[in-house]
Protein backbone atom coordinates (compact mmCIF):
# COMPACT_ATOMS: atom_id res chain seq x y z
CA UNK A 1 0.00 0.00 0.00
CA UNK A 2 1.38 3.34 -0.68
CA UNK A 3 2.42 5.61 1.76
CA UNK A 4 1.13 9.01 0.56
CA UNK A 5 -2.06 10.09 2.48
CA UNK A 6 -5.17 11.36 1.50
CA UNK A 7 -7.64 13.85 3.71
CA UNK A 8 -10.76 11.32 4.96
CA UNK A 9 -13.24 14.34 4.06
CA UNK A 10 -11.53 14.36 0.42
CA UNK A 11 -13.61 14.95 -2.49
CA UNK A 12 -13.48 15.37 -6.39
CA UNK A 13 -13.74 18.74 -7.57
CA UNK A 14 -14.67 19.61 -11.43
CA UNK A 15 -16.27 22.58 -13.95
CA UNK A 16 -18.88 24.13 -12.15
CA UNK A 17 -18.72 23.27 -8.60
CA UNK A 18 -19.10 20.02 -8.95
CA UNK A 19 -18.40 17.79 -6.52
CA UNK A 20 -17.99 13.81 -5.91
CA UNK A 21 -17.38 12.46 -2.57
CA UNK A 22 -14.67 9.56 -2.54
CA UNK A 23 -15.19 6.03 -0.71
CA UNK A 24 -14.07 5.44 2.40
CA UNK A 25 -10.50 4.22 1.48
CA UNK A 26 -7.03 2.79 2.73
CA UNK A 27 -4.84 5.89 2.00
CA UNK A 28 -7.25 8.02 3.95
CA UNK A 29 -7.27 6.16 7.37
CA UNK A 30 -3.44 4.31 7.71
CA UNK A 31 -2.77 2.23 10.21
CA UNK A 32 -5.93 2.08 12.05
CA UNK A 33 -8.41 1.28 9.53
CA UNK A 34 -5.66 -2.24 8.78
CA UNK A 35 -6.04 -2.92 12.20
CA UNK A 36 -9.97 -3.56 11.98
CA UNK A 37 -11.20 0.13 13.36
CA UNK A 38 -14.09 0.34 10.45
CA UNK A 39 -17.39 1.70 10.62
CA UNK A 40 -20.54 0.39 11.87
CA UNK A 41 -23.99 0.84 9.87
CA UNK A 42 -27.34 0.58 10.55
CA UNK A 43 -30.72 0.55 8.91
CA UNK A 44 -33.89 0.15 10.03
CA UNK A 45 -36.76 -0.62 7.21
CA UNK A 46 -40.62 -0.84 7.73
CA UNK A 47 -43.07 -1.49 5.29
CA UNK A 48 -47.04 -0.93 6.10
CA UNK A 49 -48.40 -4.31 5.90
CA UNK A 50 -48.85 -7.38 8.33
CA UNK A 51 -46.80 -10.46 8.08
CA UNK A 52 -50.16 -12.36 7.01
CA UNK A 53 -53.49 -12.35 5.99
CA UNK A 54 -56.33 -12.30 8.46
CA UNK A 55 -55.58 -16.32 9.20
CA UNK A 56 -52.27 -17.47 7.92
CA UNK A 57 -48.55 -16.23 8.94
CA UNK A 58 -46.77 -16.09 6.13
CA UNK A 59 -42.99 -14.51 7.18
CA UNK A 60 -42.48 -17.68 9.46
CA UNK A 61 -40.82 -20.70 8.11
CA UNK A 62 -42.35 -23.77 9.20
CA UNK A 63 -38.08 -25.07 10.31
CA UNK A 64 -35.97 -23.79 12.66
CA UNK A 65 -32.67 -22.82 12.81
CA UNK A 66 -30.63 -22.70 9.32
CA UNK A 67 -31.58 -23.86 6.03
CA UNK A 68 -35.11 -22.56 5.97
CA UNK A 69 -37.86 -23.06 3.35
CA UNK A 70 -39.17 -20.56 0.93
CA UNK A 71 -42.80 -19.67 0.56
CA UNK A 72 -44.81 -17.40 -2.00
CA UNK A 73 -43.85 -14.17 1.04
CA UNK A 74 -40.28 -15.45 1.63
CA UNK A 75 -39.26 -15.91 -1.93
CA UNK A 76 -37.87 -12.51 -2.98
CA UNK A 77 -35.10 -12.92 -0.66
CA UNK A 78 -34.04 -16.04 -2.74
CA UNK A 79 -33.40 -13.60 -5.63
CA UNK A 80 -32.19 -13.72 -9.49
CA UNK A 81 -31.87 -17.21 -8.06
CA UNK A 82 -35.48 -17.58 -7.74
CA UNK A 83 -35.68 -19.83 -11.05
CA UNK A 84 -33.18 -21.86 -9.59
CA UNK A 85 -34.54 -23.72 -6.51
CA UNK A 86 -38.31 -22.98 -8.06
CA UNK A 87 -41.06 -20.54 -7.41
CA UNK A 88 -43.13 -21.72 -4.68
CA UNK A 89 -46.68 -22.00 -5.06
CA UNK A 90 -48.51 -18.31 -4.97
CA UNK A 91 -45.64 -16.14 -5.81
CA UNK A 92 -46.45 -13.97 -8.15
CA UNK A 93 -44.47 -10.93 -8.26
CA UNK A 94 -43.47 -9.22 -11.46
CA UNK A 95 -40.43 -6.94 -10.12
CA UNK A 96 -36.91 -7.49 -11.38
CA UNK A 97 -35.14 -9.55 -8.83
CA UNK A 98 -31.65 -7.96 -9.84
CA UNK A 99 -29.55 -9.49 -6.89
CA UNK A 100 -28.39 -12.70 -5.61
CA UNK A 101 -30.00 -15.24 -2.94
CA UNK A 102 -29.97 -13.67 1.00
CA UNK A 103 -31.31 -16.23 2.41
CA UNK A 104 -27.98 -17.16 4.00
CA UNK A 105 -27.46 -13.52 5.33
CA UNK A 106 -31.29 -12.77 6.66
CA UNK A 107 -32.41 -13.71 10.13
CA UNK A 108 -35.91 -14.32 10.59
CA UNK A 109 -37.35 -13.70 14.10
CA UNK A 110 -41.22 -14.96 14.50
CA UNK A 111 -43.14 -15.12 17.63
CA UNK A 112 -43.34 -11.25 18.89
CA UNK A 113 -45.86 -9.76 20.79
CA UNK A 114 -46.73 -5.89 21.99
CA UNK A 115 -48.95 -5.62 24.91
CA UNK A 116 -52.72 -4.15 24.53
CA UNK A 117 -54.43 -2.13 27.12
CA UNK A 118 -56.51 -3.76 29.41
CA UNK A 119 -59.45 -1.56 31.14
CA UNK A 120 -57.85 1.59 31.38
CA UNK A 121 -54.31 0.28 31.78
CA UNK A 122 -51.37 0.29 28.76
CA UNK A 123 -48.50 -2.01 29.77
CA UNK A 124 -44.87 -0.74 29.07
CA UNK A 125 -43.85 -0.64 25.68
CA UNK A 126 -47.43 -1.57 24.77
CA UNK A 127 -50.31 -0.14 22.83
CA UNK A 128 -53.70 1.13 22.86
CA UNK A 129 -56.41 -1.61 21.43
CA UNK A 130 -56.76 0.72 18.11
CA UNK A 131 -54.46 -0.70 16.02
CA UNK A 132 -53.76 1.62 12.98
CA UNK A 133 -52.04 4.83 12.54
CA UNK A 134 -49.05 4.17 15.45
CA UNK A 135 -50.27 1.96 18.26
CA UNK A 136 -48.89 -0.60 16.70
CA UNK A 137 -45.48 0.89 15.29
CA UNK A 138 -44.18 3.17 17.90
CA UNK A 139 -43.58 0.72 20.71
CA UNK A 140 -40.98 -1.10 17.97
CA UNK A 141 -39.43 2.14 16.54
CA UNK A 142 -38.81 3.91 20.08
CA UNK A 143 -39.38 1.08 22.51
CA UNK A 144 -42.19 3.49 24.17
CA UNK A 145 -46.11 2.85 24.70
CA UNK A 146 -48.52 4.28 22.41
CA UNK A 147 -51.18 5.88 24.80
CA UNK A 148 -53.47 6.77 21.84
CA UNK A 149 -54.14 6.45 17.74
CA UNK A 150 -50.95 8.27 16.97
CA UNK A 151 -47.96 7.70 15.53
CA UNK A 152 -46.01 9.74 17.62
CA UNK A 153 -43.91 8.28 20.40
CA UNK A 154 -43.02 9.09 23.61
CA UNK A 155 -39.71 9.13 23.11
CA UNK A 156 -36.41 9.06 20.53
CA UNK A 157 -36.37 6.85 18.09
CA UNK A 158 -33.76 3.81 17.47
CA UNK A 159 -31.93 5.48 14.45
CA UNK A 160 -31.18 9.04 16.18
CA UNK A 161 -30.25 7.04 18.90
CA UNK A 162 -27.60 5.08 17.43
CA UNK A 163 -26.48 7.95 15.29
CA UNK A 164 -25.82 9.78 18.46
CA UNK A 165 -23.43 6.57 19.13
CA UNK A 166 -21.72 6.13 16.18
CA UNK A 167 -22.35 9.28 13.83
CA UNK A 168 -19.37 11.23 12.94
CA UNK A 169 -18.83 14.82 14.11
CA UNK A 170 -18.27 15.81 10.02
CA UNK A 171 -22.05 13.81 9.56
CA UNK A 172 -23.81 15.97 12.05
CA UNK A 173 -22.74 19.10 11.22
CA UNK A 174 -23.88 18.44 7.22
CA UNK A 175 -27.23 16.75 8.68
CA UNK A 176 -25.97 13.25 7.33
CA UNK A 177 -26.20 11.41 10.95
CA UNK A 178 -29.42 9.88 9.78
CA UNK A 179 -30.47 9.93 6.73
CA UNK A 180 -34.48 9.46 6.68
CA UNK A 181 -36.13 8.10 3.41
CA UNK A 182 -39.38 7.29 2.52
CA UNK A 183 -39.93 5.27 -0.66
CA UNK A 184 -44.03 5.85 -1.01
CA UNK A 185 -44.37 9.84 -1.70
CA UNK A 186 -48.10 9.92 -0.88
CA UNK A 187 -50.67 9.40 1.36
CA UNK A 188 -53.13 8.04 -1.40
CA UNK A 189 -55.66 7.64 2.01
CA UNK A 190 -55.45 11.26 2.27
CA UNK A 191 -53.51 12.73 -0.72
CA UNK A 192 -51.18 14.46 1.75
CA UNK A 193 -47.18 14.16 1.23
CA UNK A 194 -46.36 15.01 5.11
CA UNK A 195 -49.32 12.98 6.42
CA UNK A 196 -48.34 12.27 10.27
CA UNK A 197 -48.37 8.53 9.40
CA UNK A 198 -45.51 9.11 6.79
CA UNK A 199 -43.01 9.65 9.64
CA UNK A 200 -41.35 7.10 11.61
CA UNK A 201 -38.29 8.88 12.67
CA UNK A 202 -38.44 11.22 15.84
CA UNK A 203 -36.29 12.59 18.32
CA UNK A 204 -36.87 13.94 22.24
CA UNK A 205 -35.26 17.59 22.90
CA UNK A 206 -34.10 18.48 26.15
CA UNK A 207 -37.79 19.27 27.89
CA UNK A 208 -38.83 15.82 26.76
CA UNK A 209 -40.86 17.02 23.75
CA UNK A 210 -40.95 14.87 20.71
CA UNK A 211 -40.36 15.91 16.86
CA UNK A 212 -40.42 13.95 13.69
CA UNK A 213 -37.77 14.00 11.70
CA UNK A 214 -39.54 14.63 8.16
CA UNK A 215 -38.38 11.87 5.37
CA UNK A 216 -36.90 12.82 1.98
CA UNK A 217 -38.78 10.87 -0.73
CA UNK A 218 -38.03 12.53 -3.67
CA UNK A 219 -34.95 10.02 -5.03
CA UNK A 220 -33.14 13.26 -6.83
CA UNK A 221 -33.18 15.68 -3.78
CA UNK A 222 -31.75 12.61 -1.52
CA UNK A 223 -28.81 12.25 -4.74
CA UNK A 224 -28.33 15.59 -4.70
CA UNK A 225 -27.84 16.22 -0.80
CA UNK A 226 -25.22 13.39 -0.78
CA UNK A 227 -23.42 14.12 -4.14
CA UNK A 228 -23.55 17.44 -5.09
CA UNK A 229 -21.84 20.17 -3.18
CA UNK A 230 -24.65 22.85 -3.38
CA UNK A 231 -23.80 25.64 -0.95
CA UNK A 232 -22.00 27.97 -3.11
CA UNK A 233 -25.75 29.29 -4.97
CA UNK A 234 -23.89 30.33 -8.11
CA UNK A 235 -21.76 27.26 -8.59
CA UNK A 236 -24.71 25.11 -8.03
CA UNK A 237 -27.01 26.93 -10.59
CA UNK A 238 -24.34 26.31 -13.44
CA UNK A 239 -23.90 22.67 -12.11
CA UNK A 240 -27.32 22.09 -12.39
CA UNK A 241 -27.26 23.52 -15.76
CA UNK A 242 -24.69 21.17 -16.85
CA UNK A 243 -26.49 18.31 -15.32
CA UNK A 244 -29.56 18.96 -16.93
CA UNK A 245 -27.77 19.00 -20.29
CA UNK A 246 -27.04 15.34 -19.80
CA UNK A 247 -23.28 16.10 -18.21
CA UNK A 248 -22.03 13.16 -15.99
CA UNK A 249 -21.35 13.85 -12.41
CA UNK A 250 -17.89 12.13 -12.96
CA UNK A 251 -17.40 13.53 -16.63
CA UNK A 252 -17.54 16.80 -14.81
CA UNK A 253 -15.21 15.41 -12.35
CA UNK A 254 -13.28 13.43 -14.67
CA UNK A 255 -9.47 15.52 -14.28
CA UNK A 256 -9.92 15.30 -10.29
CA UNK A 257 -10.59 11.61 -10.89
CA UNK A 258 -7.46 11.13 -12.58
CA UNK A 259 -5.40 12.78 -10.44
CA UNK A 260 -6.91 11.00 -7.45
CA UNK A 261 -6.36 7.10 -9.34
CA UNK A 262 -3.03 8.33 -9.93
CA UNK A 263 -2.07 8.61 -6.11
CA UNK A 264 -3.54 4.98 -4.80
CA UNK A 265 -2.73 1.47 -4.84
CA UNK A 266 -4.31 -1.34 -6.51
CA UNK A 267 -6.98 -2.37 -3.48
CA UNK A 268 -7.91 1.63 -3.62
CA UNK A 269 -8.16 2.13 -7.16
CA UNK A 270 -10.37 -1.03 -7.46
CA UNK A 271 -12.65 0.30 -4.79
CA UNK A 272 -12.81 3.58 -6.20
CA UNK A 273 -13.51 2.66 -9.68
CA UNK A 274 -16.92 0.28 -7.93
CA UNK A 275 -17.30 3.91 -6.52
CA UNK A 276 -17.54 5.27 -10.13
CA UNK A 277 -19.75 2.97 -11.12
CA UNK A 278 -22.15 2.78 -8.45
CA UNK A 279 -22.77 6.61 -8.94
CA UNK A 280 -22.78 6.11 -12.78
CA UNK A 281 -25.51 3.24 -12.16
CA UNK A 282 -27.37 5.68 -10.28
CA UNK A 283 -27.43 8.43 -12.91
CA UNK A 284 -28.81 6.17 -15.32
CA UNK A 285 -31.43 4.96 -12.90
CA UNK A 286 -32.05 8.63 -11.87
CA UNK A 287 -32.29 9.10 -16.17
CA UNK A 288 -34.66 6.06 -16.27
CA UNK A 289 -37.33 7.85 -13.38
CA UNK A 290 -37.61 11.08 -15.22
CA UNK A 291 -38.64 9.47 -18.82
CA UNK A 292 -41.18 7.43 -16.57
CA UNK A 293 -42.47 10.49 -15.09
CA UNK A 294 -42.15 13.34 -17.66
CA UNK A 295 -41.99 16.25 -14.49
CA UNK A 296 -38.96 14.64 -12.83
CA UNK A 297 -36.16 17.44 -13.44
CA UNK A 298 -33.40 18.12 -11.45
CA UNK A 299 -33.92 21.12 -9.15
CA UNK A 300 -32.31 21.83 -5.67
CA UNK A 301 -35.06 22.11 -3.76
CA UNK A 302 -37.61 18.72 -2.73
CA UNK A 303 -40.56 19.59 -4.59
CA UNK A 304 -39.74 18.51 -7.64
CA UNK A 305 -40.35 14.64 -7.70
CA UNK A 306 -42.13 12.59 -10.05
CA UNK A 307 -46.01 12.76 -10.83
CA UNK A 308 -47.78 10.98 -8.35
CA UNK A 309 -50.37 8.46 -8.06
CA UNK A 310 -54.13 9.03 -9.50
CA UNK A 311 -56.51 8.52 -6.28
CA UNK A 312 -59.71 6.64 -6.60
CA UNK A 313 -61.53 8.82 -4.23
CA UNK A 314 -60.45 10.30 -1.00
CA UNK A 315 -60.98 7.19 1.67
CA UNK A 316 -61.99 4.63 -0.90
CA UNK A 317 -60.19 1.09 -0.02
CA UNK A 318 -59.20 -1.19 -3.37
CA UNK A 319 -57.40 -0.12 -6.73
CA UNK A 320 -59.85 0.27 -9.49
CA UNK A 321 -57.58 0.52 -12.44
CA UNK A 322 -54.23 -0.45 -13.34
CA UNK A 323 -52.08 2.76 -12.55
CA UNK A 324 -53.88 4.49 -9.68
CA UNK A 325 -52.80 4.97 -6.69
CA UNK A 326 -48.95 4.08 -7.70
CA UNK A 327 -45.77 6.57 -8.06
CA UNK A 328 -43.56 4.11 -9.63
CA UNK A 329 -42.38 2.98 -5.82
CA UNK A 330 -40.37 0.06 -7.30
CA UNK A 331 -38.14 2.19 -9.15
CA UNK A 332 -38.36 5.06 -6.32
CA UNK A 333 -36.69 2.51 -3.77
CA UNK A 334 -34.72 0.83 -6.34
CA UNK A 335 -32.63 4.28 -6.44
CA UNK A 336 -33.09 4.44 -2.25
CA UNK A 337 -31.54 0.95 -1.72
CA UNK A 338 -28.93 2.43 -4.21
CA UNK A 339 -28.15 5.63 -2.56
CA UNK A 340 -28.02 4.16 0.53
CA UNK A 341 -25.16 2.19 -0.40
CA UNK A 342 -23.54 4.42 -1.84
CA UNK A 343 -23.47 6.62 1.57
CA UNK A 344 -22.22 3.88 3.41
CA UNK A 345 -19.87 2.98 0.75
CA UNK A 346 -18.36 6.47 1.14
CA UNK A 347 -18.91 6.81 5.01
CA UNK A 348 -21.59 9.69 4.32
CA UNK A 349 -24.05 8.23 6.84
CA UNK A 350 -23.67 5.36 9.15
CA UNK A 351 -27.32 5.17 10.06
CA UNK A 352 -30.77 5.07 7.88
CA UNK A 353 -34.22 4.82 8.02
CA UNK A 354 -36.24 3.38 5.14
CA UNK A 355 -39.82 3.65 5.40
CA UNK A 356 -40.83 1.71 2.30
CA UNK A 357 -44.60 2.61 2.68
CA UNK A 358 -47.16 4.86 5.04
CA UNK A 359 -49.13 3.13 7.69
CA UNK A 360 -51.64 1.82 6.71
CA UNK A 361 -50.65 1.88 2.97
CA UNK A 362 -53.08 1.84 0.15
CA UNK A 363 -50.38 1.70 -2.46
CA UNK A 364 -51.72 -0.14 -5.96
CA UNK A 365 -49.88 -3.59 -5.73
CA UNK A 366 -51.39 -4.13 -9.64
CA UNK A 367 -47.77 -2.89 -11.12
CA UNK A 368 -46.04 -5.45 -8.62
CA UNK A 369 -48.73 -8.41 -9.09
CA UNK A 370 -51.19 -7.84 -11.66
CA UNK A 371 -53.85 -8.14 -8.85
CA UNK A 372 -56.46 -4.94 -8.81
CA UNK A 373 -55.87 -4.40 -4.93
CA UNK A 374 -53.97 -1.81 -2.83
CA UNK A 375 -51.61 -3.25 0.25
CA UNK A 376 -53.84 -2.59 2.53
CA UNK A 377 -56.38 -5.04 1.20
CA UNK A 378 -54.03 -7.15 0.59
CA UNK A 379 -53.69 -8.89 4.28
CA UNK A 380 -57.50 -8.95 4.65
CA UNK A 381 -57.79 -11.02 1.99
CA UNK A 382 -56.31 -14.73 0.21
CA UNK A 383 -52.76 -16.08 1.39
CA UNK A 384 -51.67 -14.98 -2.87
CA UNK A 385 -52.31 -11.62 -2.58
CA UNK A 386 -51.17 -10.84 1.24
CA UNK A 387 -47.77 -12.54 0.47
CA UNK A 388 -47.62 -10.08 -2.55
CA UNK A 389 -47.81 -7.27 -0.34
CA UNK A 390 -44.79 -8.92 2.63
CA UNK A 391 -42.74 -9.86 -1.06
CA UNK A 392 -42.53 -6.59 -2.14
CA UNK A 393 -41.12 -5.08 0.74
CA UNK A 394 -38.58 -7.53 1.65
CA UNK A 395 -37.57 -7.72 -2.15
CA UNK A 396 -36.33 -4.55 -1.56
CA UNK A 397 -34.80 -5.49 1.91
CA UNK A 398 -33.17 -8.12 0.34
CA UNK A 399 -31.97 -5.59 -2.02
CA UNK A 400 -30.15 -3.55 0.16
CA UNK A 401 -28.83 -6.50 1.96
CA UNK A 402 -27.28 -7.91 -1.01
CA UNK A 403 -25.81 -4.77 -2.15
CA UNK A 404 -24.17 -3.93 1.13
CA UNK A 405 -23.08 -7.69 0.82
CA UNK A 406 -21.13 -6.71 -2.44
CA UNK A 407 -19.54 -3.97 -1.41
CA UNK A 408 -15.99 -4.33 0.25
CA UNK A 409 -15.17 -3.11 3.59
CA UNK A 410 -12.03 -1.49 4.95
CA UNK A 411 -10.96 -4.49 6.99
CA UNK A 412 -10.96 -6.89 3.34
CA UNK A 413 -15.00 -7.86 4.44
CA UNK A 414 -18.45 -6.69 3.30
CA UNK A 415 -19.75 -3.39 4.64
CA UNK A 416 -22.83 -6.17 5.67
CA UNK A 417 -20.40 -7.68 7.33
CA UNK A 418 -19.89 -4.40 9.96
CA UNK A 419 -24.08 -3.45 9.97
CA UNK A 420 -27.18 -4.22 11.62
CA UNK A 421 -30.22 -3.97 9.29
CA UNK A 422 -33.84 -4.86 10.59
CA UNK A 423 -36.89 -4.85 8.55
CA UNK A 424 -40.35 -4.63 10.53
CA UNK A 425 -44.23 -4.76 9.80
CA UNK A 426 -46.91 -3.06 10.79
CA UNK A 427 -48.56 -6.04 12.52
CA UNK A 428 -48.41 -9.65 12.74
CA UNK A 429 -51.39 -12.43 13.05
CA UNK A 430 -53.54 -13.38 16.16
CA UNK A 431 -55.97 -12.00 18.38
CA UNK A 432 -57.18 -8.62 17.61
CA UNK A 433 -58.56 -6.80 20.86
CA UNK A 434 -60.43 -4.21 19.22
CA UNK A 435 -63.20 -6.17 17.87
CA UNK A 436 -62.65 -9.35 19.77
CA UNK A 437 -61.79 -11.25 16.74
CA UNK A 438 -59.50 -14.63 17.46
CA UNK A 439 -57.36 -14.05 14.57
CA UNK A 440 -56.78 -10.99 11.80
CA UNK A 441 -54.08 -9.17 10.64
CA UNK A 442 -54.93 -6.38 12.84
CA UNK A 443 -53.04 -8.13 15.77
CA UNK A 444 -49.64 -7.77 17.54
CA UNK A 445 -49.35 -11.05 18.35
CA UNK A 446 -47.28 -13.76 16.35
CA UNK A 447 -45.34 -10.24 14.68
CA UNK A 448 -42.32 -11.48 12.60
CA UNK A 449 -38.93 -8.98 12.11
CA UNK A 450 -36.14 -9.85 9.99
CA UNK A 451 -32.28 -9.24 10.57
CA UNK A 452 -29.43 -8.69 8.56
CA UNK A 453 -25.52 -8.17 8.79
CA UNK A 454 -22.75 -9.69 10.68
CA UNK A 455 -22.23 -6.49 13.01
CA UNK A 456 -21.42 -7.74 17.00
CA UNK A 457 -21.74 -11.18 15.68
CA UNK A 458 -25.67 -11.65 14.95
CA UNK A 459 -26.76 -14.60 13.71
CA UNK A 460 -27.34 -14.92 9.92
CA UNK A 461 -29.53 -16.88 8.30
CA UNK A 462 -32.02 -18.26 10.89
CA UNK A 463 -35.41 -18.75 11.88
CA UNK A 464 -35.86 -17.56 15.65
CA UNK A 465 -39.49 -18.55 16.88
CA UNK A 466 -40.62 -16.43 19.95
CA UNK A 467 -43.44 -18.24 20.87
CA UNK A 468 -44.75 -14.68 21.78
CA UNK A 469 -42.48 -14.11 24.70
CA UNK A 470 -40.45 -11.29 23.37
CA UNK A 471 -40.97 -7.65 22.49
CA UNK A 472 -40.15 -6.65 19.17
CA UNK A 473 -38.02 -3.73 20.57
CA UNK A 474 -36.04 -6.19 22.02
CA UNK A 475 -34.98 -7.29 18.09
CA UNK A 476 -34.42 -3.43 17.41
CA UNK A 477 -32.17 -3.21 20.64
CA UNK A 478 -30.26 -6.41 19.76
CA UNK A 479 -29.22 -4.80 16.81
CA UNK A 480 -28.70 -1.45 18.23
CA UNK A 481 -25.81 -3.59 20.61
CA UNK A 482 -24.46 -4.95 17.42
CA UNK A 483 -23.45 -1.65 15.68
CA UNK A 484 -22.28 -0.29 19.74
CA UNK A 485 -25.18 0.90 21.50
CA UNK A 486 -24.07 -0.08 24.68
CA UNK A 487 -27.50 -0.60 26.47
CA UNK A 488 -29.78 -2.98 28.26
CA UNK A 489 -33.04 -0.24 27.79
CA UNK A 490 -34.76 0.56 24.36
CA UNK A 491 -37.95 3.08 25.75
CA UNK A 492 -39.60 1.03 28.24
CA UNK A 493 -38.54 -1.83 26.50
CA UNK A 494 -35.03 -3.89 28.53
CA UNK A 495 -33.06 -7.21 27.35
CA UNK A 496 -31.34 -7.64 24.09
CA UNK A 497 -31.82 -11.72 22.68
CA UNK A 498 -28.99 -13.57 23.01
CA UNK A 499 -31.00 -16.11 20.31
CA UNK A 500 -29.58 -13.41 17.81
CA UNK A 501 -26.38 -13.74 18.23
CA UNK A 502 -23.34 -16.49 17.70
Amino acid sequence: MTSKRLPRRTVLRGLAGCALALPALEIMMGPRAQAGLVPKRYVFVYCGCSSGNNFTQLVPPQTLGAGYELNAARAPLAGAGLDAVGKPDGYRLSVDLDYDSVVDDVTIVSGLKIPWQTGDSVPLGGRVVEFHYGPSVTPVTSGMRSLSRTPTPGGTTSDQLVADAIATDPQRALGRDVLVYRVQPIDYYSSDTGASDGRISFRADADGNVKAVEPVFSPRQAYESLVLDLGDPEAAKAQLMLIKGRRSVLDLCASSAKRILSRLGKSDSVRLEQHYDEVRTLEQKLAELEASAGQCAVMPHPGDDPPFGELVTEGTDGASTETNKWSNEELRANIFTDILGMAFACDLSRVATLQLTFLKCYMNMYPVSGQLIDMHGCTHNGEGVAADAIGWGLSHFARLVAKLRGTTDLDGGSVLDNSALVFAFEGGVGYEPETVLESNSHSTENMSMLVAGGAGGLKRGHHIAMNNQAHPAQVVLSAMNAVGVETDTFGEVSGVLPELFG
